[in-house]
């Protein structure tokens, strides 16, 4: 009986010429058939081939690939019979529908930069036109905004001007460099008709008086200077006094002990030289009174803004009178 030997695992390369040779019934070494071998009387070692776990592994893989392909197969069949989308169909677009929207958001955003890129210069134009737009409308904004912000004062001083007989309107061009004096300088002169002495008014109440004239200025000296004095009343009473200035507002002084003075009371001028009567000239903030004295003092805030002097009115004569 011959004697089997064992090979071992067949090696790659090896092994596969050993396998062939021993179909062939031929060992290796020899090129005699192997029933020769044994018949002179030799022991004979026959090769048989023994598979590997790989080659199996290899032959169920296959094995089940295509069973796989058989089930889906199977399953597009039977959902092509019943008109119903397969279950694979459906597992293909539940996996590849995330990756389809990826894909197009990427594309979407290359085309808007792509497009961005080809448009830069006429956005560059068009940005360049919108800045200037800009620049026009603020400035066109400025504008009203100002002339919303004098309409008020516009009103007022045009109401003003309607109440006095033949005032020259005037606008302050200058105002004393070192405020040692109140005195502020108006665009109108002996040409206009302006005189020595003569009333100044804004939409407020009395500003002063013209202090001195050239043909074309004039030089006007407020009420809160220290050197000018203005007779006036007391509206609600009638009680008389002298309106002095005291740097930044004013005073009425020689007011009777008698007269019953409060905060708020009008103060307007009475007739006089420069000045025609009733004009406001402030309200009284405070009342001093002294035992020892025959008079007291009220306190006044003048309703004239000499914060933000722009526009008066000059009256043309002392002794000018209102409608």
């Amino acid at each position: 009986m011959p004697r089997r030997t064992y090979a071992g695992p067949v090696l790659r390369g090896w092994g596969t010429v050993a396998l062939r040779r021993a179909r062939r019934g031929r060992d290796p070494g020899d090129s005699q058939p192997a029933r020769a071998r044994g018949t002179a009387g030799r022991p004979t070692d026959e090769v048989v081939p023994i598979y590997t776990s790989r080659g199996e592994g290899k032959l169920l893989a296959v094995i089940g690939v295509v069973i796989l392909l058989a089930l889906v197969a199977l399953l597009q069949i039977d959902a092509a019979r019943k008109s119903q989308e397969s279950f694979l169909s459906e597992l293909l677009t539940t996996v590849t529908l995330p990756v389809e929207n990826a894909l197009t958001a990427v594309g979407s955003a290359a085309h808007g930069a792509g497009a961005g890129v080809v448009n830069l210069p006429r956005l560059a134009r068009e940005n360049a036109g919108l800045r200037e737009e800009v620049r026009t409308l603020r400035a066109q904004d400025a504008v009203l905004r100002e002339a919303a912000s004098l309409a008020p004062e516009a009103l007022a001083f045009a109401a003003r001007e309607t109440n006095l007989r033949q005032a020259i309107p005037a606008s302050v061009v200058g105002f004393d460099p070192t405020d040692s004096l109140n005195i502020v300088t108006i665009d109108r002169g002996s040409r206009a008709g302006v005189v020595r002495d003569a009333g100044v008014v804004d939409a407020g109440g009395v500003v002063g008086r013209v202090e001195s004239v050239s043909p074309f200025a004039a030089k006007v000296l407020l009420i809160t200077d220290y050197t000018s004095s203005v007779p006036a009343v007391v509206q609600q009473g009638r009680w008389w006094g002298i309106v002095r200035g005291s740097q930044t507002r004013v005073q009425m002084t020689y007011i009777s002990q008698d007269a019953a003075l409060k905060p708020g009371l009008r103060v307007v001028t009475g007739q006089g030289r420069v000045f025609p009567a009733g004009l406001l000239i402030g309200h009284i903030t405070a009342v001093v009174r002294g035992d020892a004295s025959l008079y007291q003092v009220a306190k006044i805030e003048p309703s004239a803004n000499f914060g933000r002097l722009a526009r008066v009115l000059v009256l043309p004569r002392p002794g000018s009178t209102t409608k």
